[in-house]
């Protein structure tokens, strides 16, 4: 999950993600970078596919991602998360469109991947 910040009183710059727009695949939060290799890979796979998606920078939080990358050495990490309201509280909102379409990326991106693709750093 990620914050969807597209609400009344949120200026759009401050907007991490919309609902509706699709899957959000991360390139940082505050604490990871993403590897260049892998988003721009789910971007490739995302749009050869016809999958609705958007890019997510989120300024503050994180994922188990760092902890990923940070395992045995930097090794090379992305990350699609669904973007959700009001996180972590009662009224948790998503769009089924952008829940299907990371599940759909997610599902692409595995079927597609054959050891080939070089993601290193």
């Amino acid at each position: 999950m990620t914050v969807a910040s597209d609400i009344p009183g949120v200026s759009e710059e401050d907007h991490v993600t919309a609902l509706g727009d699709g899957t959000a695949i991360k390139l940082k939060d505050s604490s990871v970078i993403t590897t260049p290799k892998v988003h721009k890979r789910l971007r490739s796979v995302a749009e050869d596919a016809g999958i609705e998606h958007q890019l997510e920078v989120l300024p503050a939080g994180g994922t188990d991602t760092a902890g990923f990358q940070n395992t045995n050495g930097a090794i090379p990490v992305g990350a699609i998360s669904i973007p959700t309201r009001y996180l972590h509280t009662v009224t948790e909102t998503a769009n089924g469109d952008d829940i299907r379409a990371t599940i759909d990326l997610l599902a692409a991106f595995l079927e597609s991947e054959d050891g080939e693709h070089d993601y290193s750093l």
